[in-house]
C-alpha cells in the first residue's frame, strides 16, 4: 500500500503543482477524468480543464483531509470484464464517453479534500464559459476516486462534490452550470 501511497502522493504534487508534463507521466494509456459535474475528459481534455482551472482561481489550493487505499472489487461498477471495451478512450475533443474498463486487481485511492480559492477569471473550457469570474471565494470540500493500473498509472479520476454549495459561496445561479 506503501507504493500506492507514494503514486498517489506523486499525482496530487503534480497537479496541484501545475507541473503539467509530470502530471501526464502519472497517467495511463486511456486516462479519463469524471469531473462530477457529468462531463468526462480523456487526458488532453483534462489537462485543457486544469489549465483553464487554474486561471480562473489562480490561487487555488487543497487541503488533504484523510487517503484511503484499496483494490477495485470485480463486483464495483465499472471493474473487470462487464464494461470492458465500452469506451472508446477519447474522441479527440478531450470529451469521452462513459464508457469504464478499469482492470480487475486494479487499486483505488479515495482522498477527501478540501479546496479553496479566489474566483478570478471566467472558468472557460472550449470557448464555453462553465463559471463566471465573481471575485468571491469558495471553500469547498469533495472527494477524488483515483483508480490506478498495475504500473500505479492513473486509469480514472473521478470527483464527487456538492456543486451547488460551490456556486452559491461564488454567487452563481444553480442552472448556470447545468
Amino acid at each position: 500500500m506503501d507504493s500506492v501511497r507514494r503514486a498517489y502522493d506523486s499525482v496530487q504534487q503534480a497537479w496541484s503543482g501545475q507541473r503539467w508534463e509530470s502530471w501526464a507521466e502519472t497517467c495511463a494509456e486511456g486516462y479519463r477524468f469524471d469531473t462530477g459535474t457529468g462531463l468526462r475528459l480523456d487526458l488532453a481534455g483534462t489537462m485543457a480543464w486544469s489549465r483553464a482551472w487554474f486561471a480562473a482561481f489562480p490561487d487555488y489550493t487543497e487541503e488533504i483531509g484523510a487517503v484511503h487505499i484499496g483494490p477495485v472489487h470485480a463486483g464495483s461498477p465499472g471493474a473487470g470484464s462487464e464494461n470492458a471495451g465500452t469506451g472508446s478512450g477519447g474522441t479527440g475533443t478531450g470529451v469521452t464517453d462513459s464508457g469504464d474498463d478499469r482492470p480487475v486487481g486494479a487499486k483505488s485511492v479515495v482522498a477527501e479534500l478540501i479546496g479553496e480559492a479566489t474566483s478570478v477569471n471566467d472558468f472557460v473550457l472550449g470557448g464555453a464559459t462553465l463559471l463566471p469570474a465573481t471575485g468571491r471565494r469558495f471553500r469547498i470540500a469533495y472527494a477524488k476516486v483515483l483508480v490506478f493500473d498495475g504500473d500505479l498509472r492513473v486509469v480514472r479520476d473521478r470527483q464527487y462534490q456538492d456543486r451547488l454549495d460551490l456556486y452559491r459561496q461564488l454567487g452563481v445561479p444553480a442552472a448556470f452550470g447545468d
